[in-house]
């Protein structure tokens, strides 16, 4: 159906229906918490000012992964590396970005959460 909005960018069927209050709003996030700031900007805004330039390319593969996957199991993917963490990380799952980086997250209620980007020494 072609455009035929009207000066003010609303179609008339429109406006009656948000005069109405037929239409809804649905806005999906699959991630929910960063605790790295830099990876939220890169996934909010597309600002890379936040993580090294070497990691970024990397880690905005993941980020976009992790948008539309509600399952660790789909995130098994050549190059990520994906396996579940031990001890003081138990319930976290780590996807490799470069070197001795990862990306770690957990999962609840099919949304990524905890989202961090660390070095392991």
């Amino acid at each position: 159906m072609p455009w035929s909005g009207g000066s003010d960018g609303v179609t008339g069927r429109m406006r009656d229906r948000l005069d109405k209050g037929q239409l809804s709003l649905y806005i999906i996030l699959m991630i929910r918490r960063f605790l790295h700031c830099g990876l939220r900007r890169l996934y909010e805004n597309d600002d890379r000012r936040g993580v090294s330039l070497e990691l970024v390319e990397k880690t905005a593969r993941v980020l976009a992964r992790l948008d539309v996957v509600a399952r660790p199991e789909q995130l098994k993917l050549p190059g990520f590396g994906l396996h579940r963490l031990e001890g003081d990380l138990a319930g976290y799952w780590s996807i490799a970005v470069r070197d001795e980086w990862r990306n770690i997250l957990r999962f609840d209620a099919g949304n990524a959460t905890d989202v961090d980007l660390v070095e392991y020494h």
